[in-house]
């Protein structure tokens, strides 16, 4: 076990990036190294995925597993929805103490991919014994509903459910909205303080006027909803995000909706990457980074253990961004990590100018 210890650079806390100091870490399988950092690397407490897709280790599901996250320097995460009121198990729902869950209303979420009863009819069905485990389970983070189904009528179903049992059980909802039946100002004016309105970015529908959408977005974050990009492969629109950012509407969290499809494949590859594509879009690096770290660690109420650490740099890097609808914006600089630690073990560490070591090579 080496120790590492950095000097320069900058740390990103709740209070904006702060001259990191020194900073120890005890590194696996190293001897003792000192790395020098250029001053314009940002250094963060491991990151936080809000709204990701996670296998629970049975290869049950579209999502990933755990050990996937932590080679791209995330130490928590929230599972949006991949298992359903029916499909999730109450008394044991993971192994994974990294791991929240947000239950999905729709009866086995998305394994396989639903075919939608009369929802009212169903959610009346659900146990009440059952319903209290989960209330009762440190590891609920609240319910999920995903609107665009099958039509106008279960949508309204979906909505007014998912807000009656979140009230019932005081937990927060979250809403993917993309191709939603219903007025997307309906949707947003619907949702309650802490409520989470993800898929933020996605590309408008049919009819739907982008002012409508910036409008709605406004609403939301008046009234203190959370809005997350939940970046997904089908969810996000360059031509959107660029009216919201003109309009001051940044996210208040950056995630994934991260699959076994999307992990290292754009546009989503991995958290780091949707951090630096909404860089290059405009947000303020350090505002980017802690809207995938800081933010949803405090929402989730999660404590900092001081074990994991991701360094962001910004690096010559010409890329061309695509996003849903075949958009590119291209850029010749991109922030991505440059070393990630996770419990003392190196996850990533790619030579750079920016950091100068000595010792074990």
């Amino acid at each position: 076990m080496g120790e590492w210890t950095f000097t320069g650079g900058q740390r990103l806390t709740e209070g904006g990036v702060q001259p990191l100091g020194e900073l120890k870490v005890d590194v696996k399988g190293t001897e003792d190294r000192y790395v020098s950092l250029r001053e314009d690397i940002i250094v963060v407490s491991g990151l936080v995925d809000l709204h990701a897709h996670i296998d629970r280790g049975n290869n049950d599901s579209i999502g990933v597993p755990e050990a996937w996250l932590k080679k791209s320097g995330v130490r928590h995460a929230a599972d949006a929805g991949t298992y359903g009121w029916a499909s999730w198990t109450y008394e044991n729902p993971s192994p994974f103490e990294s791991v929240r869950w947000w239950v999905s209303l729709l009866p086995e979420g998305l394994k396989p991919f639903p075919q939608i009863p009369r929802l009212r009819e169903a959610m009346l069905h659900m146990a009440k014994p059952s319903a209290h485990a989960v209330h009762m389970s440190r590891c609920f983070l609240g319910f999920k509903i995903r609107l665009g189904q099958n039509d106008r009528k279960d949508d309204e179903d979906l909505l007014q459910s998912g807000l009656l049992w979140a009230e019932h059980f005081h937990v927060p909802l979250m809403v993917h909205w993309t191709a939603t039946f219903l007025p997307t100002e309906l949707v947003a004016s619907s949702l309650r303080p802490g409520d989470v309105l993800t898929h933020i970015y996605a590309p408008l529908t049919e009819g739907e006027n982008l002012e409508t959408r910036i409008r709605a977005l406004s609403n939301a974050r008046s009234r203190q909803v959370l809005l997350d990009v939940g970046h997904g492969r089908h969810h996000f629109a360059w031509q959107v995000f660029a009216e919201a950012h003109a309009a001051g509407l940044d996210p208040d969290t950056i995630s994934t909706d991260l699959t076994r499809s999307t992990w290292q494949q754009e546009p989503v590859v991995d958290l780091p990457h949707v951090v630096g594509r909404c860089i290059a879009g405009g947000i303020l690096p350090a505002e980017a980074i802690k809207a995938a770290s800081l933010t949803p660690a405090a929402y989730m109420g999660l404590v900092d253990d001081h074990l994991s650490w991701v360094f962001f740099e910004r690096q010559t890097m010409p890329m061309a961004l695509r996003d849903a609808l075949g958009q590119t914006l291209k850029v010749s600089v991109f922030w991505a990590p440059v070393l990630i630690i996770m419990n003392g073990e190196v996850m990533r560490l790619i030579d750079s100018p920016g950091m100068k070591s000595q010792g074990d090579p």
